[in-house]
C-alpha cells in the first residue's frame, strides 16, 4: 500500500520531469530559431 507521502513524491516528481522537459524542448526551440 503506497502512503500519502510517498504519493505526494511521486507526484511533485511526475511535474518536475513535465516541467523540465518542457523548458529543454523550449530552449532548444530558442536556440535553433535564433540561428
Amino acid at each position: 500500500r503506497i502512503s500519502n507521502i510517498e504519493q505526494g513524491i511521486t507526484k511533485v516528481e511526475g511535474m518536475y520531469s513535465i516541467y523540465f522537459k518542457s523548458t529543454e524542448r523550449s530552449e532548444s526551440i530558442i536556440r535553433h530559431s535564433s540561428f
